[in-house]
C-alpha cells in the first residue's frame, strides 16, 4: 500500500505532459518484476509461444504465454464464467497468474469475464484504452481491477512491451484520442495489437471495422495469424485490409448470437485472402504453437 501510494503522490507531482512516459516506465517496471518472480517458479515452454483462444461463448478471450512463461490475456468474454474456467483448464496451479490483462474496449463480451478472473488470478498490470464503458457492468469491471493491486495504464499507438524476442506492440488507438473518448465509437478505438514472436506475426485487432481498417492500411504490413475482428462482423474484415494483412490463420471469437456472426460474408473474404479458419462456435477453445515460424494449431476439446 505504501508503494501504491508513493506513485498517486508521485504522478500528481508531475507535470501532465510527462505522466504518460512515467506511466509506461512504472508499467515496465512492475511487469519485468512479475515476470522476474514467475520466470523462478516456470522455466517457459522451451522456446515455443502458445496462444490459446479461448471458448467463451459469443466474446473474445486469448490467452498468450510467451516461450519464457510470461502471460498476457487479451480481452475475458461476457460475464459467464467460461475465462476463468477455460484459463484455468489451460494452466496448471503454479501457472495461474496473469502478467498483462488487455481490455481492448469496454463492451461487455469483452470485460465481462474479466471481473471475475481479476478477483480470483494474480494480476500484474491492466490495459485499456481508455474509453469510458456505457455499460452498467463496467463500474464493477473498475472497482475489480483498482481492487486487484495490478498497475493501470492506457495504451495508444506506439507503445509497446518486450520480454526477451517476444514484442507487443500497440498499433491503435491514436495517443491523441486519449484520454478523451467518444463512447460511441468503443469499437473503432479498440487497442489493437501486433505480437511478434518466433518468427511469427499476430495481430488482435479488437472489434475495429473498416474506418479504423482504412486509418491502419499500409502500417500493418503481412501478418501470418489474424484473430478476426468483431466476431466476423460483415462490417470487419474488409477485402482491401485481408489484402494487405495475407494471413494464413484466422481465429474467430464467436458463440451463439444473433446478429449473424460470423457473416457468410467474411468468412469468403477470409478464405480468398488465403486464410485458414477456425472459429471457437465449432473448435471451441484453439491452441496455437509457434516455433521457428512454424505454428501448429489442436483444438483442446
Amino acid at each position: 500500500m505504501e508503494f501504491r501510494g508513493y506513485i498517486v503522490s508521485l504522478f500528481r507531482a508531475v507535470p501532465r505532459r510527462w505522466r504518460r512516459m512515467l506511466g509506461v516506465f512504472i508499467l515496465f517496471l512492475a511487469v519485468f518484476d512479475a515476470w522476474a518472480i514467475s520466470a523462478f517458479f516456470d522455466p517457459g515452454n522451451g522456446g515455443a509461444a502458445e496462444i490459446y483462444f479461448l471458448d467463451v461463448g459469443q466474446g473474445d478471450a486469448q490467452l498468450a504465454v510467451l516461450p519464457d512463461g510470461a502471460r498476457v490475456l487479451i480481452d475475458g468474454g461476457p460475464a459467464n464464467g467460461m475465462a476463468l474456467r477455460e484459463i484455468e483448464r489451460v494452466s496448471d496451479m503454479f501457472k495461474r497468474r496473469i502478467d498483462i490483462v488487455v481490455l481492448t474496449h469496454p463492451e461487455e463480451d469483452h470485460f465481462g469475464g474479466l471481473i471475475q478472473v481479476l478477483r480470483r488470478i494474480p494480476v500484474g498490470a491492466v490495459i485499456t484504452n481508455g474509453f469510458p464503458g456505457k455499460s452498467a457492468m463496467f463500474p464493477e469491471f473498475e472497482r475489480a481491477a483498482a481492487e486487484s493491486g495490478a498497475i493501470l495504464f492506457e495504451a495508444a499507438s506506439g507503445d509497446s512491451v518486450r520480454q526477451g524476442d517476444a514484442v507487443f506492440r500497440a498499433v491503435s488507438p491514436d495517443a491523441s484520442d486519449l484520454p478523451r473518448g467518444n463512447a460511441h465509437e468503443t469499437n473503432e478505438k479498440s487497442v489493437v495489437l501486433i505480437l511478434d514472436v518466433e518468427e511469427t506475426r499476430l495481430l488482435f485487432s479488437g472489434d475495429i471495422g473498416e474506418k479504423t481498417e482504412r486509418s491502419l492500411s499500409g502500417k500493418i504490413g503481412r501478418i501470418d495469424v489474424l484473430k478476426v475482428a468483431h466476431h466476423g462482423s460483415k462490417f470487419s474484415s474488409s477485402e482491401a485490409f485481408l489484402g494487405s494483412l495475407r494471413p494464413k490463420l484466422a481465429f474467430v471469437g464467436v458463440g451463439k448470437n444473433s446478429y449473424g456472426h460470423p457473416a457468410k460474408e467474411t468468412l469468403a473474404r477470409l478464405s480468398s485472402a488465403g486464410a485458414e479458419i477456425f472459429r471457437t462456435d465449432i473448435d471451441h477453445t484453439l491452441r496455437l504453437v509457434v516455433s521457428d515460424g512454424i505454428g501448429r494449431v489442436y483444438s483442446l476439446d
